[in-house]
């Protein structure tokens, strides 16, 4: 029998969290081997090709990349700074909002929109100033965090950090109320809540001023698409000495020795072993792969709910032009309702479908690489939607479960030709329609799950989940150990890093 290899480091999910941690500790000279169970790397961020369209399965825009961000910075440290660039979307408008009545544009730059706003709004203009001030202060504050979220760990900061201590049981619709904001007012400034899938009277204020601060400084798309951003880094970690990248590599065992990891053990009978491991899975499966039940304390941890889910179309286009029905450089949401909170209340909790909120993305016109055939267009359009639901149509049969499938994409395709392009279906190359059935078995995503942890003022707070487990040489990153999105994700990637080696990245 072979001897087995160690290596110094084993990460398990090739998610954005696992991913960018192997290609730091890859390139410090670490040996590292990333398993993964899918056949390409990235988790939410992979992309899927068919028909000569490459889509991004989940991420359709992101932030955090800038040059002086944390994005540049580690891709420098990498020496994929020239290999891996980003493409800004339109400054004058990244976001389009679409209400029942009334609409905006959201423009980069915060003074611009309050500017904007307050025109609207005059009678608000102090309350506005005071609102971005808080957003922004929020978002800076939690760049700043330690790589805990222990109270003991916190307190040293207090001082620098007494924004977030003061505000972080607060939801978004807290800030409104507290401020006296309008509904209209209100649905614009929670108009890209999408993005958490959450409405703003459940949202925790904390990650919505991260979101909307981030987005607002540099929102932008992979220049050469998802699909070479990731397939770059896993290619650069298995070309570094003493590294391997595993792909259809499903751990189904970790073995440990008390409150030590021992090694891991895989679908296909394999035993790897490492001095270290990081795991990039949903820290509640982290038991059924030990056979251990947690301690105590940390099993208060886990006690989270998981975020919702979505239902997206991924449409292929041909003979069509997109920017004469209004599509551009710019994502656009539509709100069935003039409230974002009922908006969300009835996909979610009341489950009906019949008249969707959307979320529209074009990739195709966002100024990077068009991953489509000549002449043909990518249209991504998104609804939240409950995992259980679908579920239910699931367990009376496959059949059903596909009627109903039918029946949600009709709807949203009769949703888009009515606001927007009249005879999209005539248009249509292409149509591959997913449930959160369908994200939970291509992303393994209990649930079908888009962002891990629901993200309320209760799961996002002192005393959350972290980086460390009940194993001393394992540890956690990704979306409920750290701060959901592609931004959350390499930010908190980069502090474990740091974390691991004392090598300062950001």
């Amino acid at each position: 029998m072979a001897e087995m290899k160690n290596y110094d480091y084993i990460v398990i999910g090739s998610g954005i969290g696992g991913l960018f941690t192997s290609a730091l500790l890859a390139k410090s000279g670490a040996k590292v081997c990333l398993l993964e169970q899918h056949k390409v790397p990235g988790g939410y961020g992979h992309s899927f090709s068919f028909k000569g369209y490459t889509f991004g399965a989940e991420l359709h825009y992101i932030w955090n990349c800038s040059a002086n961000e944390d994005g540049g910075k580690i891709f420098r440290k990498l020496g994929l700074d020239n290999e891996i660039t980003f493409t800004p979307l339109n400054e004058q408008c990244f976001d389009r909002l679409e209400f029942p009545g009334f609409s905006y544009e959201i423009a980069k730059g915060f003074d611009l929109n309050a500017q904007k706003l307050s025109e609207l709004f005059p009678g608000h203009r102090k309350g506005l100033k005071r609102y971005f001030n808080i957003i922004e202060t929020l978002h800076d504050e939690m760049t700043k965090m330690p790589f805990s979220f222990s109270l003991r760990d916190l307190l040293p900061y207090a001082f620098r950090l007494r924004h977030v201590l003061r505000y972080k049981n607060w939801t978004t619709q807290d800030l409104f109320n507290h401020l006296g904001f309008p509904l209209q007012l209100q649905s614009i400034l929670a108009g890209q809540s999408g993005n958490l899938l959450l409405s703003p009277d459940q949202s925790s204020l904390l990650v919505h001023a991260a979101m909307v601060t981030g987005l607002d400084r540099s929102a932008c798309v992979p220049t050469h698409g998802y699909q070479h951003l990731f397939s770059t880094l896993s290619t650069f970690i298995a070309a570094c000495p003493d590294c391997d990248v595993l792909f259809g590599c499903q751990v189904t065992n970790i073995d440990c020795d008390g409150n030590h990891v021992l090694n891991v053990v895989t679908a296909d009978g394999r035993e790897l072993s490492a001095d270290n491991y990081i795991y990039n899975g949903d820290p509640k499966l982290l038991g059924q792969l030990s056979g251990e039940a947690p301690p105590v304390a940390f099993g208060k941890k886990l006690n989270y709910s998981y975020s919702p889910s979505a239902f997206t179309l991924y449409l292929g286009l041909k003979d069509i032009d997109l920017p004469s029905f209004g599509f551009g450089a710019w994502n656009v949401w539509h709100y069935a309702d003039e409230s974002v909170n009922k908006s969300f209340a009835k996909p979610l909790a009341e489950v009906v479908y019949e008249n969707p909120t959307l979320f529209i993305s074009t990739p195709t016109l966002h100024g990077a690489e068009r991953n489509a055939p000549d002449g043909c267009e990518q249209m991504v359009v998104c609804t939240p939607c409950s995992y259980d639901y679908f579920k239910s149509f699931e367990m009376q049969g496959r059949k059903t479960y596909l009627a109903e499938k039918k029946r949600i994409t009709n709807l949203m395709l009769d949703q888009v030709e009515k606001h927007y392009i009249p005879n999209l279906r005539d248009h249509i190359d292409l149509l591959i329609a997913g449930s959160p059935l369908t994200m939970e078995r291509y992303m393994f995503a209990p649930k079908g799950n888009c962002y891990g942890a629901d993200l309320t003022p209760h799961n996002f707070n002192i005393g959350k989940l972290d980086y460390r487990s009940p194993y001393s040489n394992l540890f956690f990153v990704g979306a409920t150990a750290g701060i959901p999105s592609f931004a959350g994700g390499i930010h908190f990637a980069a502090l474990l890093y740091e974390k691991l080696t004392g090598d300062k990245v950001l």
